[in-house]
This record gives C-alpha cells, structure tokens and sequence, in this order.
C-alpha cells in the first residue's frame, strides 16, 4: 500500500516576537501546531509587519517551507 511512514520536523522562525518552541515533531511536542507572541509594545516600536516562517523536513532530506506575513496592531 503505502511505504515507510516518516516523521516531519518542523523549525519555525519569525522576525519579530517569539514563538513558544522553535522545533516541534510529533515525538517531542506531540503535534506539529506551535504559538506565536507578538512584540510587546514596551519592547519598542512594533515593525509594519512579521514574517513567520516554517521549514518542514522528512527523514530523507525532503524540505518544504511556509511563509505567512502578519500585520501587528497596538
């Protein structure tokens, strides 16, 4: 039918705020899902925009990635 199953890892990376893990796999976080925190405003001023990204490997050396731009507002 199939062949073998693969486990994802994902790295995330943003350019302003943080994220709550910066690897998340199903063996080590359970789900791939993670949280992202924008900047505080006491952090100084916000930037126009974030970009949030995730680079999915398998174990073969496959890679893919996601980008998702936000807009913070106070």
């Amino acid at each position: 039918m199939f062949g073998n199953r693969e486990e994802i890892i994902v790295s995330w990376f943003a350019t302003a705020g943080t994220l709550e893990s910066i690897r998340t796999a199903t063996q080590l976080t359970k789900t791939l899902d993670n949280v992202y925190t924008a900047p505080a405003l006491t952090d100084g001023p916000l930037p126009p925009a974030v970009s949030i990204w995730m680079v999915a490997r398998d174990q073969r050396g496959g890679t893919s990635w996601r980008h998702q731009e936000v807009r913070i507002t106070p």
